[in-house]
């Protein structure tokens, strides 16, 4: 889909950094929110933009948008909330450099195999079925349920560390390569 995440004011020269869910109370974005916002201070050198899968309908869009205003996030500077339609997704998970699952509890975690499949690296709350898919180093990171802090030095790690992004990389895609047969 082209001009779809400059539209949102994420350039070509933006790292992004994607959450696809929604703004609900158990997916826990706030710890994604507060941890775009200790990356936005503390990581000037980087151009970052994070995208939130959310759109006003979600029951904690409000509660989402003054999270933004308190980690001083500027929309279309720093961040943009869209829901994205599937033929969307794609373009989405292409661009981004990761892919952020911050939920408190997931059934299944779907949206990990997704990236896993489009080779995007996955850091994930260490809880229920996100636990159960990832292993910690070798095919994502993990932090601790609610830490935003631990969830930005994570991102640091995927930004910085390019022998470990890549090897997230190659283990995630084979595993998912392996269950395709």
């Amino acid at each position: 889909v082209p001009n779809l995440l400059e539209n949102l004011g994420c350039g070509s020269d933006h790292i992004l950094v994607f959450c696809p869910c929604r703004a609900d109370e158990h997916k826990d974005v706030d710890v994604f929110l507060d941890a775009a916002g200790i990356l936005k201070r503390e990581r000037s050198d980087l151009r970052l933009f994070f995208v939130l899968a959310a759109g006003v309908s979600d029951p904690g869009y409000k509660n989402a948008l003054t999270r933004t205003k308190t980690n001083k996030l500027a929309p279309g500077i720093d961040f943009a909330f869209r829901k994205f339609e599937y033929e969307e997704m794609a373009t989405v998970y292409r661009r981004a450099k990761v892919c952020v699952i911050p939920s408190r509890h997931e059934s299944f975690g779907l949206t990990v195999l997704e990236a896993f499949l489009m080779g995007v690296p996955v850091v994930a709350a260490n809880t229920s079925a996100l636990c159960e898919i990832i292993s910690h180093r070798q095919n994502g990171l993990l932090f601790t349920d609610g830490k935003s802090k631990e969830l930005a030095r994570h991102l640091e790690t995927v930004f910085d560390d390019h022998e470990l992004r890549g090897k997230i990389i190659q283990v995630a895609s084979a595993a998912v390569s392996e269950g395709n047969k």
